[in-house]
């Protein structure tokens, strides 16, 4: 008898967890199905013409924000703090959970500059950095992490002038990596060291001839863009990438197509931004298969703007360089996803006979190990 109400409870809670189960996936498949359809709604492929404003202020200052109410007051701050005025300040909120929104609306009260966009739900720092630029006023757009800061006063009004003297479409600056609360001492004083970029070596500026990106030129929050080139890149991203959800290092993606249709850049040695670094509590294993993922698509995303067969070849040893990498950390449709891009590769009539054929056996052979251990 106490075997079977033993039984009876023991299946009891094996139907409670099973049923929990249900409703969980249910909600997750409605909640999916709410975002698809929302990111649809916003059209960014509408042509820049369409979306166009009028460039009235000289920045847009574009803060992705979620869960950050112990550092989003500081970052506004360093803002404020600037001699550059005449600008906006646009914080997306992905969906924040905690006290973020309660205390940018305490600060928005005292400042008229400052523009709040909620998402309704969250969809990710590349969507909502996208969403930030496309409501841009500023002629050009400096990019913070919600819990980074401008360095000193005059950051933004030295670099913004540097940028329209020689109507640069981007300007790179220097940035500080530190931990909080402590900065280190630097010399912010700009020595007249400079480089500028033009197209065509602008648009191949991030890859390396070892097929590898070339040290700390990818970063969105280093770099002041204009907004029209900025906006354009938007568009031309298109709106599959925005339901992946990209939480790893998704400003490579924008920032290499930026650099692809961006006439000019200007690097120059002047400190910008103060980086603040954490340690993520995401588990390891977990932080790959994001970075993975990134890359899958930043690798879809170079051969797609890549202009000739030098840089479209290039393409094909970025991809032999990470190959082992992809395949140890990649989901069964993220290995869907790279063997598309590696069969249009394969059409494509820049890419050499060599390359093709090293191509056409790596998907035979992924294809024979679509069941192995390494797909996550």
């Amino acid at each position: 008898m106490f075997n079977n109400k033993l039984k009876k409870i023991i299946i009891l809670i094996i139907g409670i967890i099973v049923f929990s189960h249900f409703l969980n996936y249910k909600r997750n498949i409605i909640n999916e199905l709410i975002y698809i359809k929302n990111v649809k709604k916003f059209d960014f492929n509408k042509s820049e013409k369409e979306n166009s404003n009028n460039f009235n202020l000289n920045s847009s200052i574009i803060i992705p924000v979620y869960n950050c109410e112990k550092t989003i007051n500081e970052s506004i701050l360093s803002i404020q703090k600037q001699n550059l005025t005449n600008l906006e300040i646009i914080l997306v909120n992905d969906f924040s959970t905690d006290n973020s929104i309660n205390i940018i609306q305490i600060i928005m009260k005292n400042d008229t500059r400052i523009k709040l966009i909620n998402n309704k739900r969250n969809y990710g720092t590349l969507y909502s950095r996208s969403i930030g630029a496309l409501s841009a006023k500023g002629s050009y757009i400096f990019s913070l992490d919600n819990d980074d800061e401008f360095y000193g006063n005059d950051s933004l009004d030295f670099i913004y002038n540097q940028a329209i003297e020689g109507n640069y479409d981007i300007v790179t600056f220097k940035r500080i990596y530190s931990r909080r609360p402590k900065v280190p001492e630097v010399n912010s004083i700009n020595n007249n060291n400079f480089r500028v970029i033009h197209q065509p070596e602008l648009s191949i500026f991030p890859i390396a001839k070892q097929g590898k990106f070339f040290p700390n030129s990818f970063f969105i929050w280093d770099k002041c863009i204009k907004t029209s080139i900025y906006k354009h890149a938007v568009h031309l991203l298109g709106n599959e990438i925005y339901h992946q959800k990209i939480s790893y290092n998704e400003d490579i993606i924008i920032v290499f197509i930026i650099f692809s249709i961006s006439k000019s850049m200007k690097i120059i040695n002047k400190y910008g931004i103060i980086h603040y670094i954490y340690n993520s509590s995401t588990s390891r294993t977990r932080k790959q298969i994001y970075k993975s993922q990134c890359n899958i698509y930043l690798l879809d995303i170079l051969f797609r703007f890549s202009r000739n067969s030098h840089n479209k070849n290039l393409c094909v040893e970025y991809f032999m360089r990470n190959k082992n990498y992809l395949k140890r950390y990649s989901t069964k449709k993220n290995i869907e996803k790279l063997i598309h891009i590696l069969e249009l590769m394969i059409s494509d009539k820049f890419i050499t006979d060599k390359n093709k054929q090293y191509l056409k056996q790596f998907i035979k052979n992924m294809n024979n190990e679509r069941q192995n251990k390494y797909i996550l």
